[in-house]
């Protein structure tokens, strides 16, 4: 038989071969047979069985097999064993996101006080009894709280009797956790480690990136005011400047609406200052500021 060109499919009987054929259900779709030539199994077909089909090139049904009930059982355990493994890792890697959020939120150190008190309560011994009839004893403090030591029982056999006590303990041990908790959050609100991300973080500045000026000069003779040397404002380059045109008197040749805001030559020429050094700079400056206050009335 030829096996390059058949396909294998897992399907159900749905109606055994009588004087009409049979009906399978695979690959979700009704497919008839009957018992003669394809039939490879010594058991007899029944409905609900399982069984695997193959079918040649064209589709036809060429073969069909019971499948054992043993095999069914583990392909199913194989396929329950696949599902419980990928749920294994999914709560793995929830619990690690779990822990993970609780140490940033608590602190590494806090956390491992809390998990410390924990183990203290529950695995460590607190207290101990030894002599006399009994044989020695130790105590946790859960299994402290579960003793009825007026039984010998009881004392024998610690820590199966929790009573009130136990649950205020336990009480008690959960206050202390929510305090850490809380007291470590906080903490960290307060104070937030360093190379730690705030929850809101300071926007990103942007550059901006000039495009296009132009020039504007409404009151000019010529309304214009050195135009090609505008891209020079943003090119980058600090060799490159842009001026506006020049005016000769203070009025700026009588082409700007108002009048020049000129702290002292008001309507006057403005005389170059001869500089010497910063110290007279400042020393003359001062004195003309003490001359336009002293005109002006505000100082005598």
């Amino acid at each position: 038989m030829n096996t390059a060109n058949t396909t294998k499919s897992r399907g159900t009987v749905v109606k055994v071969p009588d004087t009409t054929p049979g009906i399978l259900f695979v690959n979700a779709t009704q497919q008839p047979f009957t018992l003669e030539r394809v039939w490879k199994s010594p058991v007899a077909p029944a409905a609900n069985q399982v069984v695997d089909v193959e079918f040649d090139a064209v589709g036809a049904v060429t073969a069909i097999i019971v499948v054992d009930q043993q095999q069914l059982a583990k392909e199913k355990l194989t396929e329950l064993g696949g599902v419980a493994q990928e749920r294994g890792k999914e709560a793995a890697l929830l619990a690690q996101q779990g822990i993970g959020a609780l140490a940033a939120r608590m602190g590494r150190l806090t956390l491992g006080a809390a998990v410390l008190v924990w183990i203290a309560w529950f695995l460590l011994p607190a207290a101990g009894i030894s002599g006399g009839p009994m044989p020695a004893e130790s105590y946790t403090f859960w299994t402290l709280l579960g003793t009825d030591f007026s039984n010998d029982y009881s004392a024998m056999d610690p820590g199966h009797h929790h009573g009130f006590f136990a649950f205020i303990g336990l009480l008690a041990i959960v206050g202390v956790a929510v305090l850490l908790v809380a007291f470590a959050g906080r903490g960290n609100r307060s104070a937030p480690t360093p190379g730690t991300p705030s929850s809101a973080a300071a926007p990103k500045s942007v550059a901006l990136q000039i495009l296009d000026a132009r020039d504007y000069d409404p009151f000019g003779d010529n309304q214009v005011e050195n135009p090609r040397l505008i891209p020079h404002l943003y090119d980058h380059d600090l060799t490159t400047t842009w001026e506006t045109e020049h005016y000769n008197s203070p009025d700026f040749g009588k082409q700007k609406r108002g009048a020049p805001r000129d702290h002292r030559h008001r309507l006057r020429m403005i005389k170059a200052y001869e500089y010497h050094d910063a110290a007279s700079l400042l020393a003359d400056f001062w004195k003309m500021v003490d001359a336009v206050l002293r005109e002006r009335g505000v100082i005598p």
